[in-house]
């Protein structure tokens, strides 16, 4: 520690003045000594105080050393700060993500989902919001309780889209795969063109041993997007695959669609 302190004594330039800092409250953090290590942190953002990318950085290590509490205050403190509104959202994500950290998964799903709330569907911080609150259901095998969030949110988001197709894989995930394919159904009911929602219905059918089904649906994508080759050759490996079908038929069948497409 006297050592570092005499690098920090030396007024270091920033890249060098992180790296020390780092060190020392990680030093003092290994030690148990919760104080003298936030301590540090504070003092570091003192000699760099209008420097978002250092604060970021502080928060980010106490997450990792498991000070979430003071991680949390950190990253609602960025939020706060922030400027822009896709910085603001990527701080909350953070400050909330701490929250399970803390013992309060209920809260920080609450505030996870709010923040997705204010994403542009298909962005990737949507994406990003969207995968943290699944690891949050996934990481401890809830898949049930994935399950009715998703049916939750379709209740009070009855035009969101994604949602049906996100309890479509959480019902795939459980085995229940007769609920998954009747919500593919009443969403493709509703986008009967969307080529998404079928190869969510296409994913469920193959799941359940009905590759005929799966191919007429798949024939039906085809024709919506005659020039896509990856929906031909998708189709042309769900006919070989059906075992129901004797192999030279199946054959037959992957190869017409393939030399139709070509």
């Amino acid at each position: 520690a006297d050592a570092l302190r005499q690098s920090i004594e030396r007024k270091p330039a920033r890249a060098e003045a992180m790296q020390v800092y780092t060190t020392l409250a990680q030093l003092y953090t290994r030690a148990g000594d919760r104080t003298k290590s936030i301590d540090v942190w504070n003092e570091l953002q003192k000699q760099f105080p209008s420097d978002e990318k250092i604060a970021e950085r502080i928060a980010e290590e106490l997450a990792r050393s498991g000070d979430a509490e003071e991680a949390r205050t950190r990253f609602l403190n960025l939020a706060d700060a922030a400027k822009r509104e896709e910085d603001q959202l990527r701080y909350s994500v953070r400050a909330a993500e701490t929250l399970r950290s803390l013992g309060k998964a209920d809260q920080a799903l609450e505030e996870l989902t709010a923040a997705l709330a204010k994403t542009r569907p298909g962005s990737w911080l949507s994406r990003n919001i969207v995968s943290r609150i699944e690891k949050g259901f996934t990481a401890t095998g809830d898949f049930e309780g994935l399950a009715k969030h998703y049916q939750k949110q379709i209740e009070a988001n009855p035009e969101d889209v994604a949602l049906p197709m996100r309890l479509t894989r959480s019902w795939s995930n459980l085995g229940r795969l007769s609920d998954a394919e009747n919500v593919a159904r009443e969403t493709l009911k509703k986008l009967p063109d969307n080529n998404e929602v079928r190869q969510s219905l296409v994913d469920v059918l193959q799941a359940g041993g009905k590759y005929n089904e799966a191919a007429t649906v798949q024939k039906e994508m085809l024709q919506s997007d005659p020039e896509n080759s990856d929906i031909a050759f998708a189709l042309a490996n769900t006919l070989s695959s059906d075992p129901e079908v004797p192999i030279e038929i199946r054959r037959q069948r992957a190869a017409s669609v393939l030399t139709a497409f070509s």
